[in-house]
């Protein structure tokens, strides 16, 4: 089995709005990391940080986890929670990065048969 990590950020600080749209981030990565069987070794969430601010502490523990082998892939709702602009070539950016967001969920419901407007809510997060 996949061992998978799930990254969450926004930049709106400790703000009530902030740590909804960081529940809705780990929401929805850990419903896609069950339905694909992926096994979640660790969440990670960075609040108040812009993208391209390398200094973040959860980003810096989720370096540090993958490079002692705890797992291969990271999952985030979108390539910027991660980071804004070009990713650091370095062995501790080595791992894969899953990028989960409704177009994702979309297709994987139609590949299952599902019907994905069923039961969808607009949010904007």
């Amino acid at each position: 089995m996949t061992k998978a990590a799930i990254y969450c950020r926004v930049d709106h600080g400790s703000s009530e709005y902030g740590q909804v749209a960081v529940s809705c981030q780990r929401k929805r990565l850990e419903h896609y990391a069950k339905r694909s069987g992926l096994t979640v070794t660790k969440w990670y969430a960075d609040c108040g940080f812009a993208g391209n601010d390398l200094d973040r502490p959860a980003l810096k523990k989720l370096l540090r986890d993958h490079a002692k082998g705890k797992f291969s892939t990271v999952l985030v709702v979108s390539p910027d929670r991660l980071y804004r602009g070009s990713i650091p070539n370095s062995p501790n950016w080595s791992f894969k990065i899953k990028v989960v967001n409704r177009q994702t969920m979309k297709q994987e419901q139609l590949q299952a048969g599902g019907n994905p407007c069923r039961n969808m809510q607009k949010r904007s997060i």
